[in-house]
């Protein structure tokens, strides 16, 4: 591997190389555009006027739609006329939907379509008394995961508003969709990374090729399943989302990506574990950590397409509807999220001890945890910023307030991804001082003269072994 040829300041080039990379992507994503553009209807714009401010019903046309604005969503604002400004007050509501959908050529063709859902209205204090703010938090009405239709014909009742504690004194609604410069912007830099990737794995590929597959390492080995993970990771079919109305491309957007980190989980601990056996038999050495990053994937696809499912039918559908069931399986994805961390930390400790006996193996073992340190260290940052102190709150929702914050957290999570494969396909490449088999059996062959005999490196004895 070339990590054993490289020197520490070939390592100190390879670390500028990689902060210089990632300069070039935050410079790209403050200089993308905003993620979520917004449409407000005011009371105003209601037509006909409703008949009461508290239960409508309202009625008010979407903005013009296309495949670039991805999915869209419908929020209402309620404003109520509390004496004591900091008290908290919160009750529940039904909320009838009627939708009738405009398709592209201008035709009604779905007809119209009714829903009713209960919600929960949420009017937090303020400490200021000479803040007039008296709105309460949006709640989300409906939600499109995939854009069918040009516009939409909307109306909304409400039921429950005329009996609150307070009165109501105005209602306006919001519709939230991504910005179409950003859906270009984000087809534009996967397809750039898909083509990046692809070209890094015709390269490791080509420098691979030389050499039996008894002769590659177990992290070479991996690497080969890594790499086009990452690509499918970046999604080579993302441009489907903008030709065809169909839920089927952010299916498997959302199945590449989970792929993706249960096969960097899976690697990590056969690396960890890989490195005091020899033995790795499938069903002692892999069955377990299968069987574990398994399970955490079907736990992270079935929270992460759960609401998107149900929407397909119904788009009021909320997971607050089916509590019981979302918690039970968001309690078993953190389960299988502690056990993983659990088994891990004990593998580390075992390999820290065993290494001491096989002081060969140290350089891989140190890479690898320094590089997984900084990765860890980034995504814990990256949720903190994203999700501040609701991190461990219902994340997996199809719901604006966990989509990215803007364009830099939106390149730097592919970014960093795409960055940290690259240099572990980089540094478990062969170097160009490894004989190639071809050469070691020019080498090894009885007929050479004496003078091309080369004895191994302890180095290269030790390696060999996958």
């Amino acid at each position: 591997m070339r990590l054993y040829t490289l020197s520490k300041r070939d390592f100190l080039w390879a670390s500028l190389v990689f902060l210089l990379l990632f300069l070039v992507i935050v410079v790209v994503g403050l200089a993308g555009p905003s993620i979520i553009q917004s449409n407000v209807v005011n009371s105003s714009y209601f037509t006909p006027t409703y008949a009461k401010i508290e239960t409508g019903p309202y009625r008010f046309m979407s903005p013009t739609l296309s495949s670039f604005n991805q999915e869209i969503w419908l929020l209402s604002h309620v404003k109520v006329k509390k004496p004591d400004k900091t008290a908290t007050y919160g009750r529940k509501l039904n909320v009838s939907v009627g939708m009738f959908a405009i398709d592209h050529d201008g035709s009604g063709s779905s007809g119209m379509k009714s829903y009713s859902r209960q919600r929960d209205l949420v009017c937090n204090g303020v400490d200021d008394a000479w803040n007039d703010d008296q709105w309460c938090e949006p709640f989300i009405i409906m939600h499109l995961g995939y854009i069918r239709y040009a516009k939409m014909k909307l109306k909304v009742e409400f039921d429950g508003l005329q009996l609150a504690t307070y009165p109501v004194e105005d209602v306006k609604f919001e519709f939230k969709t991504y910005n179409p410069n950003f859906s270009q912007f984000e087809l534009w830099f996967r397809f750039s990374f898909v083509i990046i990737t692809f070209f890094v794995m015709c390269f490791y590929a080509h420098v691979l090729r030389k050499y039996h597959l008894r002769n590659w390492t177990l992290e070479q080995k991996w690497m080969a399943f890594i790499l086009p993970a990452l690509m499918l990771s970046n999604d080579p079919m993302f441009p489907l989302k903008f030709l065809y109305d169909s839920w089927l491309p952010g299916l498997f957007d959302t199945l590449f990506e989970v792929t993706m980190v249960c096969i960097l989980l899976m690697f990590w601990l056969c690396v960890y574990d890989g490195i005091k056996t020899t033995n790795r038999r499938f069903v002692t050495f892999y069955l377990p950590k299968l069987l574990i990053c398994g399970l955490f994937w079907i736990a992270a696809v079935t929270l992460g397409s759960w609401q998107k499912f149900n929407e397909l039918h119904d788009p009021t559908y909320n997971y607050k509807l089916d509590m019981k069931h979302f918690i039970g399986m968001k309690v078993f994805f953190y389960i299988m999220v502690a056990t993983y961390f659990i088994y891990i930390a004990y593998l580390f400790v075992t390999v820290c001890a065993e290494i001491k006996s096989k002081p060969f193996f140290t350089i891989r073992i140190k890479f690898l945890t320094g590089l997984n340190i900084f990765l860890t260290i980034f995504c814990v940052a990256f949720a903190i910023v994203q999700f501040g102190g609701k991190i461990l709150e219902d994340n997996f929702i199809a719901s604006i307030t966990v989509s990215y914050n803007n364009s830099i957290e939106f390149v730097c999570y592919y970014g960093i991804i795409n960055l940290y494969v690259y240099i572990l396909a980089f540094v478990y490449s062969p170097s160009g001082e490894e004989a190639t088999d071809a050469e070691q059996r020019n080498i090894l062959s009885p007929e050479a003269p004496t003078s091309q005999i080369v004895i191994p490196s302890s180095a290269q004895i030790q390696d060999s072994p996958c």
